[in-house]
């Protein structure tokens, strides 16, 4: 089974919906089950929850939207 977590932004320090997307992604790719987790808008480099991700191995993809596609 090959997964890929989708988020539009991760907007830590504490998110909720954030915290669940590593949770999940940490324990998917321990399985060998993800393939990546995808953000729209890139995060900061200092973002706790990128940091955990790159930490654990997780690839992170950064889809960079259109400007007229932002709401």
């Amino acid at each position: 089974m090959r997964v890929i977590l989708a988020r539009c932004d991760l907007v830590g320090p504490v998110s909720g919906a954030d915290e669940a997307l590593v949770h999940y992604a940490l324990h998917l790719h321990r399985a060998g089950h993800l393939h990546s987790v995808t953000i729209l808008n890139p995060p900061r480099r200092s973002d706790p929850y990128r940091l955990r991700l790159i930490a654990a191995g997780v690839p992170i993809a950064v889809v960079q939207p259109t400007p007229w596609l932002r709401w």
